[in-house]
């Protein structure tokens, strides 16, 4: 199930994507077109995408091996209950900056929201089959998706999976695609290659 899930969540997140990138094509944003807020959200964007991607390589590396097998509650799950979907969430934000277009910001949060909290969802009532009052606790002390750094406990001593960490920088890489995607399609339409065929927000 949680396979399947996987795969779902993938797939949807392309075709948002897709979409996302095909209306930034053909279409012109009504927000002023400044250089100066043109640069801030690009840099802005991009530095949220980088946020991103080292966090969730952070969260992959301190779960290792370990998601479903033990109930990780130090570290960074000792502030947030999801920070992989929590840094994810980041990472989706900076590609709205990155599009400079709110209709294609709302779709990517919209998105999110509606493929990544019923996975939550699921996933929490797993781990509270699975561990019981101590899940409940957990629940109870820390957020499922606003950190509260209050909390902060110190990991210790995580053991590094090489493999697993090559994967991760792999996958985190994925997440610079947007941010040159949105840049070429900006840079194609100022070439006049393309012609946007709509003006919106």
């Amino acid at each position: 199930m949680a396979d399947n899930l996987n795969h779902n969540r993938i797939r949807i997140g392309r075709v948002v994507l897709a979409s996302a990138f095909i209306i930034n094509l053909f279409t012109a944003s009504h927000l002023p077109q400044h250089k100066f807020f043109h640069h801030f959200f690009d840099t802005l964007g991009l530095i949220l995408l980088v946020v991103c991607m080292l966090g969730r390589v952070y969260c992959t590396l301190q779960i290792g091996g370990h998601k479903n097998a033990d109930l990780i509650t130090k570290g960074i799950y000792s502030v947030v209950r999801n920070p992989l979907y929590c840094f994810t969430f980041i990472g989706v934000v900076g590609m709205g900056f990155v599009s400079a277009e709110i209709t294609v910001f709302a779709l990517l949060i919209i998105a999110f929201f509606l493929v990544y909290f019923p996975l939550i969802g699921r996933e929490e009532g797993f781990l509270q089959e699975k561990f019981g009052a101590a899940f409940t606790d957990y629940i109870r002390r820390v957020p499922r998706f606003v950190p509260n750094f209050n909390l902060y406990t110190p990991a210790g001593e995580v053991t590094v999976d090489l493999t697993r960490l090559h994967n991760a920088l792999r996958d985190a890489l994925w997440w610079l695609l947007p941010f040159v995607v949105f840049e070429t399609i900006e840079w194609v339409q100022h070439a006049g290659w393309v012609t946007p065929v709509a003006t919106i927000w």
